[in-house]
This record gives structure tokens, sequence and C-alpha cells, in this order.
């Protein structure tokens, strides 16, 4: 299995995406394959969730994954899973 972030996601951007409880539209790249993903922590979710729906009436944003947390380690365990990659 090989993950590939990318070269801007250093410590403090780490640490800014977990303090912030979500990465917009954050590129991964996983086995050769790109892909986008939005992770979110639950509480950041509901609050766009509530800032969105009130304006539009719904939440709308592709291949969203909530995380306990929005860090490099979260983000790889959901990759494991997600892909079935030991």
């Amino acid at each position: 299995m090989h993950i590939t972030f990318p070269e801007w996601f250093d410590d403090l951007a780490e640490f800014e995406a977990e303090n912030k409880g979500c990465l917009l539209d954050f590129p991964l790249c996983i086995n050769g394959q790109n892909f986008v993903f939005t992770f979110y922590d639950l509480c950041r979710l509901n609050q766009t969730r509530a800032d969105e729906s009130d304006s539009v009436g719904f939440l709308k944003n592709e291949a969203v994954v909530v995380l306990q947390a929005v860090n490099r380690a979260n983000i790889t365990r959901f990759v494991q899973a997600f892909f079935q990659i030991e």
C-alpha cells in the first residue's frame, strides 16, 4: 500500500486541519490512483450542515468522510479500511 499526501500537508497544515475539523477537497494518491475526499470531524460537519442547510436546504459535497479527528493517522486508517489494504 502506498498513500501519497500532498507536499503542502506538513505538520502545520495537519495541526490546522485537526483544529478546524475539516480538510476540503483533499487530494490523495493511493496506489498510483488519484482521489479527492473531504474530511470532517463530527462537530465541524454538524456546524457546516447547519450553516449550509439553512441557506440552501441541503449539504452538497462528494466523498465526505467523517473522522474522529482530522489528522494523518486517521486519514491513513480510513484509506486502509476503505480500500481494504494491509
